[in-house]
């Protein structure tokens, strides 16, 4: 999925945030141990246990609540409390009408916090942003996590436990938050064809001759752009592969899948080099295996 604003938060800034607009309003299910930052310094922290219930509570605490993770479900319950704090200040900002408090002080909230907030927007395109999160609908806001159910318990190769995704559920879970033309999952009965899924995706690829046949790369970007793929370049590979190979930039998942199928390029030769600032979404070094054996004419 293209990212293309950003915003992050420093800790203190977050805290400071918090207490300009009141507090924020938590409802733990279950008690919670939290270890909110003591004022003035943040330096050191006190234990805290918040039983279930309805709390307002100041920044300190509302980001030590999204921090949490000792409770069963450990990192996956605290995705979920991430996102708890993050409605939470809409919550605030809506219910208890912040916003017209705010705005004539905009300037000076902002060139006071503005240290701690990183963000490619401008403060005007900011302000008509969270303008038109408050106008959303609750029921029009959708949310995911990648749950227990999505992956599965493994070790790396130095013995450390880890969790392996299921690809297949988590794009379930991406294209229910994510997609707005009804495009689903493989795994959802949409009729769709590999190749129509990828052709709908849209990525732009890069097409490199990491073999010694003349040609190649130009016969391979004319196909795939017959099938209806973008190839936005070709060139020769500094390096020869005898497997061909793909080098994934950006999360392409429909054609990475159908490329795979028709090059029949196994998942060690695939490798997420994630760079949400590269033209292309995707790298096919041509090797020496479809060279001798491709589908076309």
């Amino acid at each position: 999925m293209p990212v293309h604003y950003y915003a992050e938060i420093e800790f203190i800034t977050f805290i400071h945030l918090v207490d300009e607009i009141g507090g924020l309003k938590l409802r733990p299910e279950e008690p919670i141990i939290l270890y909110p930052l003591d004022y003035p310094d943040f330096k050191s922290s006190t234990k805290v246990t918040l039983e279930p219930g309805v709390y307002t509570v100041p920044g300190n605490y509302a980001l030590a609540y999204a921090r949490a993770r000792y409770s069963d479900g450990a990192d996956f319950d605290r995705a979920e409390r991430t996102q708890e704090v993050i409605m939470g200040f809409r919550e605030q900002l809506v219910d208890f009408n912040i916003v017209p408090k705010l705005l004539p002080n905009i300037d000076d909230i902002y060139q006071r916090l503005s240290e701690g907030i990183h963000t490619n927007m401008s403060l005007q395109e900011s302000i008509q942003l969270g303008l038109l999160a408050l106008e959303l609908d609750l029921d029009n806001i959708e949310k995911g996590i990648i749950g227990p159910d999505v992956v599965y318990a493994s070790k790396s190769p130095d013995g450390l436990d880890i969790l392996i995704p299921i690809p297949d559920e988590i794009r379930l879970i991406r294209d229910e938050i994510f997609t707005s033309n009804d495009l689903a999952s493989p795994l959802a009965d949409q009729g769709l064809s590999s190749l129509e899924l990828a052709i709908a995706e849209g990525a732009q690829i890069a097409v490199l001759n990491a073999a010694l046949t003349e040609g190649l790369a130009s016969d391979t970007a004319e196909y795939l752009t017959q099938q209806g793929l973008t190839i936005r370049e070709t060139q020769n590979s500094d390096i020869l592969y005898d497997i061909t190979t793909i080098h994934l930039y950006n999360g392409t998942p429909y054609t990475i899948q159908y490329l795979s199928e028709l090059m029949n390029i196994p998942e060690n030769r695939i490798f997420n080099r994630y760079d949400p600032a590269s033209d292309i979404d995707i790298a096919i070094s041509l090797g020496s295996d479809w060279a001798l054996n491709n589908p076309m004419p």
